[in-house]
């Protein structure tokens, strides 16, 4: 569960320490629903979960 913006943005980035300890390319999630109103500050609500639309990487090849 995920009760504050600041422990959505902390999960996100300890993916990305993850993504980068894994030596893997840097990418750019697109989060949708309650995570990305809470991020963005419109709703602060508790959610279960971070619902990602897509993933970009600057070298699409390189995933």
């Amino acid at each position: 569960m995920f009760d504050s913006a600041g422990s959505i943005r902390e999960s996100l980035e300890k993916l990305g320490a993850l993504l980068d300890k894994r030596k893997l390319p840097e990418v750019t999630v697109l989060v949708c629903g309650g995570s990305a109103l809470n991020l963005s500050g419109l709703l602060i609500r508790t959610t279960a979960d971070v619902d990602a639309l897509g993933i970009a990487a600057a070298d699409p090849l390189s995933i």
